[in-house]
């Protein structure tokens, strides 16, 4: 009798091989400040089933995670999520494969789960509950496991349901951690009662006063006063990435003073020079199409910037960049004819754009790029 493979068990006609970069810790560059109040809030709560981070691009969840783990004697299987993971199949192939690092005989009832499962129905259920049942077999110290970048894939059901499934059966020896942009739709609620949810957001993860103080004295060199940190708290609102852009102004040029600097900011959009947009992987932002100018005539790097939980911050990325062509409208107002400056009719406009949540009917990113602070 001849064998079936097991591509047409499945439906797939092959399996893809794994790009075991995915399963690999980032590596940090040098210039990092180490946020000690976040490391001992993650290692005071670790045992915890779950830890949950969750803020918008550049608040420095995945730098935090990985100096995090750099600091844990216990296995790490780390776990850098794209859209191609959002298949049942796929995400459970990596997570055995992450496993096998530490492991290499771990989860032969997962494998042959993979080989055999079929598109639809319950999968991801049934795969969550094989991965759990293995993971309860594991010797030897905890394991975490880090999902970073979870908004890639919490668009896919079957995903969900193994995560969920597998939350629900995890085994004292393992934890994880789930790193991402937008609150994942698990099903969270009787671990949140039980206390078993350990969540940093973005109001937690922004950079305080003290730390932008430390960032620019211990890391990049350059002392700032009371007053200069004031001024950069209050116009980047602690968002590592706007710190990060103000540093980089600041390093072009010898001439430039930190109060030109943050004035320029503030008169702009922030310019982050298509930062959101970085890897094709990622998803783009509402309203985001090519790189353009805003339908004021300002650099549209806004529009793709992130919502923020703060509330100074007007929560919407599009809002935030009508809040910017407002200030700029101001600050070049002319007066016209008859007494009604072009401010005026700009103000009004950006108000109701602040409204409806649109900068504009042609607000795009901005082309060039920053690196990732």
């Amino acid at each position: 009798m001849t064998a079936v493979p097991a591509s047409a068990r499945t439906g797939r006609t092959s399996l893809e091989p794994l790009l075991r970069a995915k399963l690999s810790r980032p590596q940090p560059g040098d210039q990092i400040l180490e946020r000690s109040r976040l490391l001992r809030a993650l290692g005071e709560n670790s045992a915890r089933p779950l830890t949950l981070l969750v803020a918008d691009a550049g608040y420095g969840k995945t730098t935090l995670l990985a100096a995090f783990v750099r600091s844990l004697a216990r296995p790490v299987v780390w776990y850098s999520l794209m859209p191609s993971d959002a298949d049942p199949i796929v995400f459970g192939r990596y997570l055995l494969e992450g496993f096998r690092r530490e492991h290499p005989r771990f989860g032969r009832d997962v494998e042959r789960a993979l080989e055999e499962g079929r598109p639809g129905g319950r999968l991801g259920e049934m795969l969550g509950g094989t991965i759990a049942g293995a993971l309860a077999a594991l010797k030897g110290p905890a394991h975490l496991l880090v999902l970073d970048d979870f908004q890639e894939v919490a668009g896919e059901p079957q995903v969900l349901a193994l995560v969920d499934t597998l939350l629900r059966h995890l085994p004292e020896r393992v934890r994880i951690v789930i790193a991402s942009r937008t609150v994942p739709p698990l099903s969270l609620e009787r671990m949140r009662v039980r206390g078993d949810v350990f969540e940093l957001n973005s109001s937690q993860l922004r950079l305080t006063r003290e730390e932008q103080g430390r960032l620019f004295s211990e890391v990049y060199g350059r002392a700032l006063s009371v007053q200069e940190l004031a001024e950069l708290d209050e116009t980047t609102l602690g968002w590592p990435t706007a710190v990060h852009l103000v540093h980089e102004s600041l390093r072009r040029s010898d001439q430039v003073r930190l109060e030109e600097v943050l004035a320029s900011f503030r008169a702009s959009s922030l310019e982050l020079h298509d930062y959101l947009s970085m890897p094709t992987s990622r998803p783009r932002w509402p309203g985001c199409a090519t790189p353009a100018r805003c339908s004021r005539g300002w650099r549209g790097a806004a529009c793709c910037a992130p919502s923020a939980s703060n509330r100074r911050l007007r929560t919407s990325s599009t809002t935030w960049c009508a809040a910017s062509c407002a200030r700029r409208s101001k600050v070049r107002a002319a007066p016209r004819r008859g007494g009604r400056s072009s401010g005026t009719r700009r103000a009004r406009w950006s108000s109701a754009a602040s409204r409806s949540g649109r900068c504009g009917t042609s607000c795009s990113p901005a082309a060039s790029m920053m690196p990732r602070p």
